[in-house]
């Protein structure tokens, strides 16, 4: 298991009495975590703050409703969706220190906190496995490498939207048993108008519409063969495109974080069985890890 005692990293050793604002901000929410020297002060969860989904204003707007009330702060560190790229997370780190006066922010991709929350400072391939997916080779707060990620409309394997998108489509084509049928029936109107309409004449996204149906699909793993190799196959796809495409894949371990890793883990570890990934973590969310390696602990 991986140990977050080692690495002595500046944002981890400032001094006990400092207070330290830690967040991951996924596609459509974001988790914020306020520490004070060896305690957590408090938890919150905030609307997401994409800079390719958000626009500033709307992200500053969030800020404000939140931070403003939290107090001073020493050192803030976000990783989020949206932040690989300098200019998303220099805009990010103006807002964050507009907002809280604090002069330490550190902006850096929901990879880098994944992998923070997955592995600590050890060597593996970490994977985000929620409405949208993703992957890298990890070490010590460094993307060694990674895939380009195209969202939901060219990628997404393993992602919820995908499992969503698959089903419901199998289902509309009537690919699917009767009795699963009935159980999409009752989860969501799936008349053609209903489901062009939600599609494309929604304010809702699409990804985020077709994840809806996830709930369903989880429950009918337990009871349906055919759901269940639906699912290990959008798993196969993920790991295809995402972690079998690194040379290093069977020497290194995988870990995953998100919703949809943490509820299928049974048949996302099957799918890595078969192609000899060692699947070695699953967490819900970064959040847990992130505060467990920020004050120097075993998760």
């Amino acid at each position: 298991m991986p140990q977050y005692l080692e690495v002595g990293i500046l944002f981890r050793l400032i001094k006990d009495n400092m207070r330290r604002l830690i967040a991951d901000s996924g596609g459509t929410k974001t988790d914020w975590a306020l520490l004070d020297g060896d305690n957590v002060v408090s938890e919150f969860t905030t609307a997401g703050l994409n800079p390719n989904t958000y626009s500033r204003v709307q992200i500053a707007a969030v800020l404000r409703q939140h931070l403003e009330s939290i107090g001073d702060v020493d050192a803030v560190f976000l990783a989020g969706a949206g932040c690989s790229t300098p200019k998303n997370a220099a805009m990010l780190r103006a807002e964050i220190n507009r907002v809280t006066g604090c002069q330490d922010v550190q902006v850096v991709s929901d990879l880098v906190g994944a992998g923070i929350a997955l592995l600590g400072d050890a060597p593996g391939i970490i994977g985000i496995l929620g409405t949208g997916s993703n992957s890298a080779v990890y070490q010590t707060q460094q993307i060694q490498q990674t895939r380009p990620s195209y969202g939901y409309l060219l990628g997404d394997e393993g992602s919820g939207y995908h499992i969503g998108a698959s089903f419901l489509k199998k289902v509309l084509e009537g690919k699917l048993s009767p009795a699963i049928v009935d159980a999409a029936k009752q989860h969501g109107d799936i008349s053609e108008e209903a489901v062009v309409k939600a599609l494309y004449h929604s304010e809702v996204r699409p990804n985020v519409y077709l994840s809806g149906w996830v709930p369903l699909v989880r429950k009918l793993c337990d009871t349906h063969p055919e759901v269940e190799n639906l699912v290990e196959d959008c798993f196969q796809q993920y790991l295809e495109h995402f972690v079998t495409i690194y040379p290093s894949h069977k020497q290194q371990p995988f870990a995953a974080t998100g919703s949809v890793a943490f509820y299928f883990e049974p048949w996302l570890r099957k799918a890595c069985e078969k192609n000899d990934v060692e699947l070695v973590r699953v967490l819900q969310k970064p959040m847990p890890g992130m505060i467990a390696y920020y004050l120097g602990r075993k998760f």
